[in-house]
């Protein structure tokens, strides 16, 4: 509430009035004065207090004094009708926020009085004048504080006077209109993210008084076709011109010593640049990106070079290393990145030739190399690490050589082209991920060796149709074979004493085709008792992972976390008495489910007045649903996913007596068109309704609360009315 009244001040048809006798005008004293449209400021105030006017939102017309010396913190911030203000002479301090979010404010004129444009952290003094065109710093002005100009995105040019020293963090970032500025020699320092994101910069000069590009400084400014960086630079810091997508080529003096991580990231239009003598250290991911990066030369004077540091660059061809390098070589000509002491493989390209000394491939030696469609190992190589070939989009084959013992994370993960792999005997893990989205492999052969299959390990080979465990597997990871779309049988040996599980699905959920599980009856510790189709544990009579074939057997006394996750093909399913237990999930996806039964002799769930449902008897909530669920009058409560994934549900009525909806309850039910809740629901949950994308019209009663993400991933015409 604004507190003008308690110091004397009024409002009177929309104008404000201040006594003449006022030498400062009180902090915060008309602040959110909505009804305040103009104001005439007494001739003999010389301090304007903080945030005064702040969210005056209406406040079009203002005169300040001539003899006025300070504007204080956020004295105005938020007078979005104020177009025009005319700065008196004398002014000698406007203060961080002074002006910001003044979104009507066009133009402005700085005094030569002013010093310094200060800000901070929370803004500076004309953040986010969206529609401030030009302004002018005049050459008083030594220092332009952080977040000056902050998304002041109609600004297209400034002119900074030879006399400003230092230029703040973040002091133009998101200028989106600025096409090209002007730094003098006078400015010693330019702070991190200073430019970052002022999109339409073709061009920038940075002065010889620079001897750092700090952290995000040209970050995202996406039409940079040129750069001139001064010889004074030792360090370029990190993600300095990441996203700069229109550079094409820059040059790098010879006073470099250090490029910072990330620093060139994403400069996907960069052909070439030439590594100056000078460098010592180029960070993690410096050039990350480069898609049209075509060659790279390592210079002797370069002592480390980070990980996946050319990850992405999809055009390389050509990687030589000085062979003056005492820390990395390119020997034999092998058109790749060697760690010479370690024999490690570092970065590698479409035209390498892994020569017979190296005994690792890094990790992401080869990521993102999109053209390599062959390459072959030699038997020296006793490791390949994480992600090494990964989203190799075009690699056919590859034989790992029998010297090969560990397969790291991600090693072949994304490679869409790979149709056939060969693992030798020598391998004994097989790591998370270490096939993921291999969607061309249609058969892969498991050596007796391996005794763990990581987590997501051949998760979305949908071409796979068949896969043997060898009796040395102890442990299968969790989401090990999940989306293996054709796998029909699987069979687990004796030797498997740990199935993972997982929120999001079992180990082989999604994998629609499959109509066969076999756990050997020698197995210690699951079983496929009574010939079900599915694995349980045995100790506790959990049914741990399904097919549409399963049947659950009578001993079953909780059904696992995603046990039937994603498993399309399930037409029906019958829950047994002895089931005490359905975890969240369970059914999640089930899409083709149109029958739902639970034994009256059950106790604890039912599917009363033959609904297609399973209830929670108790607390009279349905926890599962399917296409041809009709809701009984007695249920109270709609559960957690209980119908998400029912893609072919297309109507549902919802009584009178349910009075809350659980969180993702209708989540990716696709064909649902419309949605009637009942007056007496007081709830609907978080991504209740996300991903109905062909819902068109709600209706929610005025009591009911609805998360603020319900229908996340809806049409954006959805019509929500409230009754």
């Amino acid at each position: 509430m604004a507190r003008y009244k308690e110091y004397g001040y009024d409002i009177k048809d929309g104008v404000g009035i201040i006594p003449e006798w006022e030498m400062e005008i009180e902090e915060w004293a008309f602040q959110g004065c909505e009804e305040l449209k103009r104001i005439d400021i007494p001739q003999w105030v010389t301090k304007i207090g903080k945030g005064a006017f702040s969210g005056c939102e209406n406040l079009k017309d203002i005169s300040l004094p001539e003899w006025l010396e300070e504007i204080g913190e956020d004295a105005f911030s938020d007078c979005s009708c104020l177009e025009e203000i005319s700065l008196p002479r004398w002014l000698k301090k406007i203060d961080s926020g002074a002006f910001s979010g003044c979104t009507s404010l066009m133009s402005i004129s700085i005094p030569s009085s002013i010093t310094e444009i200060k800000g901070n952290r929370f803004g500076g003094t004309f953040s986010g004048c969206s529609s401030l065109t030009s302004i002018s710093i005049p050459p008083s002005v030594t220092k332009i504080g952080e977040k000056a100009f902050f998304y002041c995105k109609s600004l297209s040019s400034i002119s900074i006077s030879p006399t400003v020293k230092e230029i703040g963090n973040e002091t133009f970032s998101g200028c989106s209109s600025l096409t090209s500025i002007s730094i003098p020699e006078s400015v010693m320092k330019i702070g991190d993210r200073a430019f970052s994101h002022c999109s339409s910069l073709t061009s920038i000069s940075i002065p010889q008084s620079i001897n750092k590009i700090g952290e995000y400084v040209f970050c995202g400014c996406s039409s940079l076709t040129s750069i001139s960086i001064p010889l004074s630079v030792a360090v370029i810091g990190d993600w300095a011109f990441s996203g700069c997508s229109s550079l094409t080529s820059i040059n790098i003096p010879e006073s470099v010593m250090k490029i910072g991580d990330w620093a060139f990231s994403q400069c996907s239009s960069l052909t070439s640049f030439s590594i100056p003598p000078s460098v010592m250290k180029m960070g993690i991911c410096a050039f990350y990106g480069c898609s049209s990066l075509t060659s790279i030369s390592i210079p002797p004077s370069v002592t480390e070079i980070g990980g996946s540091a050319f990850d992405g660059c999809k055009s390389l061809m050509n990687i030589v290393v000085s062979k003056d390098n005492k820390v990395y070589d390119s020997r034999e000509d092998c058109n790749a990145i060697i760690h010479t002491e370690s024999n490690t493989l570092i970065r590698g390209c479409v035209n390498t030739i892994i020569p017979p000394s190296v005994m690792k491939m890094g990790n992401c030696a080869f990521c993102g190399c999109s053209s390599l469609t062959s390459i072959t190992i030699p038997e020296s190589v006793m490791k390949i690490g994480d992600w090494a070939f990964s989203h190799c989009s075009s690699l056919t084959s590859i034989s790992i050589p029998p010297s090969a013992i560990d397969l790291g994370k991600g090693a072949f993960c994304g490679c869409s082209s790979l149709m056939s792999i060969s693992i030798p005997p020598s391998v004994t893990e097989i790591g998370d991920s270490a096939f993921y989205g291999c969607s061309s492999l249609t058969s892969i052969s498991i050596p007796p060796s391996v005794i763990e299959i990581g987590d997501s390990a051949f998760y979305g080979c949908s071409s796979l149709t068949g896969i043997s465990i060898p009796p040395s597997v102890t442990e299968i990871g969790g989401c090990a074979f999940s989306g293996c779309s054709s796998l029909t049988g699987i069979s687990i040996p004796p030797s498997v004493t740990k199935i993972k599980g997982s929120i999001l699905g079992g180990t082989f959920s999604g994998c629609s085709s499959l109509t066969s599980i076999i756990v050997s009856k020698d197995n210690k510790d699951y079983d496929s008792r009574e010939d079900c189709n599915a694995i349980i544990d045995t100790e506790s009579n959990t049914l741990i992972c399904a097919c549409k074939n399963t049947i659950i057997p009578p001993s079953v006394t909780e059904i696992g976390e995603g046990a039937f996750y994603d498993c399309s093909s399930l037409t029906s399913i019958s829950i047994p008495s002895s089931v005490t237990e359905i975890k969240g999930s369970t059914f999640n996806g089930c899409s083709s489910l149109n029958s739902i039964v639970v034994s009256k002799e059950n106790k604890v769930y039912d599917s009363r007045e033959d609904c297609n449902a399973i209830i929670h008897s108790d607390s009279n909530t349905l926890i599962r649903g399917c296409m041809n669920t009709i809701i009984p009058p007695s249920v109270t409560e709609i559960g957690d996913s209980a119908f998400s994934g029912c893609s072919s549900l297309t109507s549902i009525s919802i009584l009178p007596s349910v009075t809350k909806i659980g969180g993702s309850a209708f989540s990716g039910c696709s064909s649902l068109t419309s949605i009637s809740i009942p007056p007496s629901v007081t709830g609907i949950g978080y991504r209740a309704y996300s991903e109905c994308y062909n819902l068109m019209s709600v209706f929610i009663p005025k009591g009911c609360n609805v998360h603020i993400g319900a229908f996340e991933d809806c049409p954006e015409n959805l019509v929500i009315t409230r009754y």
